[in-house]
């Protein structure tokens, strides 16, 4: 059986961070890592990269990509 992603992913104008959950995981289990971009959330029980957290968003991504994602609570484009 083919294994599912599930996507989660907002912007907050007010912060300009991106946030893109990439797979639904227990909080409890996952392990933040700063890096150049922001955050990086990984799954602490198989090391998979569940999310990523991108500061300073509107210097990182495309103006289009931003605009697909929206605000907080915002239904994607």
């Amino acid at each position: 059986m083919e294994e599912q992603l599930s996507l989660y992913a907002h912007y907050d104008p007010e912060t300009d961070i991106v946030l893109l959950r990439l797979d639904a995981v227990d909080g409890a289990q996952v392990v933040s890592e700063e890096t150049e971009f922001g955050l990086r959330d990984i799954d602490s029980t198989d090391g998979r990269i569940v999310g990523l957290e991108v500061w300073d968003a509107s210097s990182r991504l495309p103006n289009d990509f931003i605009a697909l994602i929206g605000p907080p609570g915002a239904a994607a484009a």
